[in-house]
């Protein structure tokens, strides 16, 4: 597989990032999207021994989304327990963050290795950009307010029946699923689905 892990400019968890931190970032992100979709593509179409994802297309269709990209996402997810230097960061950046939201930060069983990380990012963007072709009027923001789950990440703004809509936490909790076994490498388009119900039949 052709592949470039994605480097970006700061580590930092999101939620600890300080304003200047998360404008750097969500400027290098936007710069980046268009080269992760290429690279997403290359590196499926280049699965050696896998012949049925050399005809991936990274169009921006829903129908791109189902059946090759999620079963391909399927068999790229790699875990590994925590390690201690991650479980001590882990609970360092959670007494930054308020009581009454720390029990949404608990401690993992498992964390996803470098490769997963970089395609959960990629994932999310490729989503991303294939709602904003659904609906035009849709753009990338940071996410600036006070909630703990969005603050200090790009999100999707600018719905007409939501307010925000952040591609690659869902992606990530696609991710957790599928290696739990609780849904399906398929279930990767009713991430699209949901997002076009909630916005057209309300």
């Amino acid at each position: 597989m052709q592949y470039n892990l994605i480097q970006p400019p700061s580590l930092k968890p999101a939620y600890v990032m300080t304003r200047k931190e998360a404008g750097i970032y969500f400027r290098w992100y936007i710069d980046q999207i268009p080269e992760r979709i290429t690279g997403l593509q290359r590196a499926i179409r280049s699965t050696a021994g896998k012949p049925q994802f050399r005809s991936w297309e990274a169009d921006l269709t829903p129908e791109s989304l189902p059946v090759l990209l999620g079963q391909w996402f399927s068999e790229n997810l790699y875990t590994a327990p925590p390690s201690e230097e991650f479980k001590r960061k882990r609970l360092e950046s959670l007494e930054k963050i308020p009581e009454k939201y720390r029990a949404m930060f608990s401690m993992p069983e498992f964390v996803f290795m470098d490769l997963t990380y970089s395609l959960i990012c990629d994932l999310g963007i490729y989503l991303g950009e294939t709602i904003r072709k659904r609906f035009p009027y849709v753009e990338w923001q940071l996410w600036t307010k006070k909630r703990y789950v969005y603050s200090n990440k790009p999100v999707l703004a600018g719905f007409k029946k939501r307010v925000e809509y952040d591609p690659e936490n869902h992606i990530e909790v696609y991710a957790l699923n599928l290696v739990e076994k609780r849904c399906q490498p398929s279930d990767l388009y009713d991430l699209f689905d949901t997002c076009v119900y909630m916005e057209t039949e309300w």
